[in-house]
This record gives structure tokens, C-alpha cells and sequence, in this order.
């Protein structure tokens, strides 16, 4: 009985000692998918953070471009006044000198 008694514990042993071993290595390849898992989540993050940026980034150059065009445009306009101001003053000079000198527009 002794002889059996210490067989069936070296079997449990025996049998817990590999189930042990196994759960290590099932518990060692969960812990590798994890990280395999972590590691993507964080690529993704990452990558989502860079477009987020890179999205920002095109459409504060898109306002500048914009707002050179704006610029450019009012720039135009201005010296387009400027020019129809000096014309519309000779225009004036000119109505005002022949007025002084009697030959004024008589219709």
C-alpha cells in the first residue's frame, strides 16, 4: 500500500509538474500576443497621431497659400484704385484748367 501511496504522488507530482510546465509555456505565447498586440496599437496610434498632424499641418499651409492669394489679390486692387484715383485727379486738373481758361465744356 506504502509502494502505491508513493506512486500515485509521484505521479501528481509528476503530472502537476507538467501541467505546470505547460501552462508556462501557453501563458509565455499569450504574453507574446500581447505585446505583439500592445506593439500594433501603438504603430497605429502613432500613425493616426502623424496624419492628424500632417492633416493640420496642410491646412494651416492651405490658409497661408490662401490668404498670399488674398493678399496679392488686394495688392492688385489697390494699385488699381491708385491708378483710377490719378486718372479720375488728371481728369479733374483738366476739366478745372479749361474752365480757368474759358474754354470749358459748353454744350
Amino acid at each position: 500500500m506504502f509502494v502505491d501511496e508513493t506512486m500515485k504522488g509521484v505521479m501528481d507530482a509528476t503530472m502537476n509538474a507538467l501541467y505546470t510546465e505547460q501552462i508556462d509555456v501557453v501563458a509565455a505565447e499569450y504574453a507574446k500576443i500581447w505585446d505583439k498586440l500592445a506593439e500594433q496599437a501603438t504603430l497605429r496610434a502613432v500613425e493616426v497621431s502623424l496624419r492628424e498632424a500632417v492633416d493640420e499641418q496642410a491646412e494651416v499651409h492651405i490658409g497661408t497659400l490662401l490668404a498670399e492669394e488674398w493678399a496679392d489679390d488686394a495688392v492688385d486692387l489697390m494699385f488699381e484704385a491708385l491708378i483710377e484715383a490719378e486718372v479720375a485727379d488728371e481728369a479733374h486738373a483738366q476739366v478745372q484748367r479749361d474752365i480757368d481758361s474759358g474754354g470749358g465744356a459748353e454744350g
